[in-house]
């Protein structure tokens, strides 16, 4: 498969990544601790607010939007290397 494909997640809505590129980025996502893929997934792939998964997942919004930002740095440093 090839052709190019735009990544769903804003951190890298600057990119038109390539097939590869874009299993790079699955990839990545694996690699994170399951509670903060879970925190990604329900944001950017749900729809998800950070209100609404503080409520599912019985944290603080403050807990959720800091795990998110560790989760998006945790990304861009994998995806670096």
């Amino acid at each position: 498969m090839t052709g190019v494909q735009t990544c769903a997640l804003p951190i890298y809505k600057q990119y038109e990544t390539d097939y590869d590129t874009n299993i790079t980025i699955k990839d990545a996502l694996q690699q994170l601790k399951p509670e903060h893929n879970e925190l990604i997934y329900l944001l950017e792939y749900e729809g998800y607010s950070y209100k609404e998964i503080a409520e599912l997942t019985k944290q603080s919004l403050e807990n959720v939007k800091i795990k998110i930002f560790r989760a998006r740095q945790q990304l861009r440093k994998i995806l670096k290397d």
